[in-house]
């Protein structure tokens, strides 16, 4: 039976600590890559929103006027927004 000494058990204590702080390093880069792919489409995903609706107004205010296209292109919006959350609220529900 092979006797192990204290110096060769430390050693192997911090060789398996260091292994474990590469793998922990790499999943938190792949992490935060994955985190600012996703924030960079999603401010190009606000972005197109914006232009949009934009264009909406725009188009309302040719047939009906400034102020009214102001009202609709809110009621539009409004009416998105809302879908969207109870869409997000109905698949939580659904995840627990």
């Amino acid at each position: 039976m092979s006797k192990v000494t204290i110096s060769e058990f430390i050693i192997s204590v911090i060789e398996l600590i260091e292994a474990q702080i590469k793998e922990v390093e790499s999943s938190f880069v792949s992490s935060a890559k994955g985190l600012m792919i996703k924030l960079f489409s999603l401010s190009l995903l606000v972005l197109a929103s914006v232009f949009f609706f934009i264009g909406i107004k725009v188009w309302i205010e040719s047939y009906l006027g400034e102020i009214f296209a102001y009202f609709i292109t809110a009621l539009i919006v409004f009416i998105l927004a809302l879908l969207v959350s109870k869409v997000a609220s109905w698949k939580i529900e659904q995840k627990r």
